[in-house]
């Protein structure tokens, strides 16, 4: 018999889009699934048409808890998974219907492996027509693979995407109350693993919605980037002193692509959170020339990112990755 699957699906405020994704996860061609709704306290009709999906598939689980955010919704959803493999869905997303069946057989073929990781698309159109197996396996050290992925077509820092092994979760969590944790996540996984299944596929429609993090105006919740920052500073600390300078390059590219967007909102928050940046970027970039030159001076350091938001704008892309693509070619 197949091996089961366990689908987490962290539900909040998606009437819009809820159906989609929950009939693009019952219609899956790997039919050993069992699917787990955390409802996210949801004031909206989410709740309602989840369990109109219970009463049509006896493998759907539904779960009711209070707002306590998405990683607090995927742990508890992690909790309560009885699959061998695990898959995250966001609840504004949807699949293609041989996405996990995919998925698994890159596993079958090769049962060493842990995880398994396809690509996205923001496209309808560019989404995989049929079930691909077109794979490579990528070998080396932690943070080899980290920048290959980095600079690959793959979603390296989303927990989505991907196929993971069960056992990889038995210390492994979302860190709760803060945004950009899918960051912290991905490391800890990779951290576990010395390869992956690269799957050529785009089997997943990645939605952008209005309330995203990475397309909202700025609020406190973005402050959160410099908590996130320290906490995997303190991971590799703990872990990889010797690759330092890796964590600081990362943590400096991310904090200048929302300092990009600092500038773009022109809110009093926005404001706050660029000094904020201003001030963890001269303290990280220290033994980095180039960069410990750009956060010399608060002016040079504001030119910059208009001149940044001026291409990021012009390359009409509308992600987020791509922004931090282009701080990363222009400032080693």
């Amino acid at each position: 018999m197949d091996n089961l699957v366990s689908v987490i699906i962290p539900i909040y405020n998606v009437e819009k889009y809820l159906s989609e994704c929950l009939n693009s996860v019952i219609q899956q061609t790997y039919k050993n699934l069992e699917i787990i709704l955390i409802d996210d306290g949801s004031t909206d009709s989410s709740s309602d048409i989840a369990k109109e999906f219970v009463l049509q598939d006896k493998r759907i689980k539904l779960f009711m808890q209070e707002n306590g955010g998405q990683s607090k919704a995927r742990n508890f959803g992690i909790q309560q998974a009885q699959g061998d493999f695990l898959i995250f869905v966001d609840s504004d997303d949807y699949i293609q219907n041989f996405h996990i069946e995919e998925l698994m057989d890159v596993i079958k073929e090769n049962e060493h492996l842990k995880v398994v990781m396809c690509k996205f698309t923001k496209e309808t159109t560019d989404l995989t027509a049929k079930k691909s197996n077109d794979y490579s396996i990528f070998s080396n050290s932690f943070v080899k693979m980290i920048n290959y992925l980095y600079k690959s077509s793959y979603p390296a820092m989303s927990p989505t995407c991907k196929l993971y092994c069960r056992e990889l979760f038995k210390e492994v969590y979302f860190h709760e109350g803060i945004i950009y944790e899918d960051g912290l996540f991905a490391y800890e996984i990779l951290d576990q693993i010395t390869e992956i299944g690269l799957l050529n596929s785009k089997s997943y429609y990645y939605r952008t919605a209005e309330n995203s993090t990475l397309t909202s105006k700025i609020s406190v919740k973005n402050f959160d980037v410099l908590k996130k920052n320290e906490l995997l500073k303190e991971f590799f600390i703990k872990k990889y002193p010797e690759e330092m300078d890796h964590f600081y390059q990362k943590a400096l590219n991310l904090n200048d692509s929302i300092a990009v967007k600092c500038i773009q909102d022109r809110g009093d928050l926005a404001k706050s959170l660029l000094k904020k940046i201003y001030s963890q970027n001269k303290l990280y970039s220290k033994n980095n020339f180039p960069r410990k030159l750009l956060y010399s001076n608060s002016l040079f350091y504001k030119t910059f990112l208009y001149a940044m938001s001026t291409i990021y704008s012009e390359s009409k892309t509308g992600e987020d990755t791509m922004l931090k693509k282009i701080i990363g070619k222009v400032v080693k």
